[in-house]
């Protein structure tokens, strides 16, 4: 099971790390189709359209599209 720190951070909904794609809106749709879950859709935020996920350890990773 994750430890406290670990746990703070996915209970406060800060991302373990994060992931830079190329074509977010396809990466949703190849993971979600593989049972991963998202925290929402992919979302344009300023300069980058980013999504946040739950892995299977405890963590919530983020990953960003920035604009080309």
């Amino acid at each position: 099971p994750p430890g406290p720190w670990q746990k703070s951070l996915f209970d406060a909904g800060i991302p373990a790390a994060a992931f830079i794609s190329k074509d977010i809106d396809a990466e949703f749709k190849r993971l979600a189709g593989r049972g991963v879950k998202f925290r929402g859709e992919p979302q344009q935020m300023g300069p980058v359209k980013v999504v946040l996920f739950e892995d299977s350890c405890g963590n919530l990773i983020n990953l960003v599209q920035p604009q080309a």
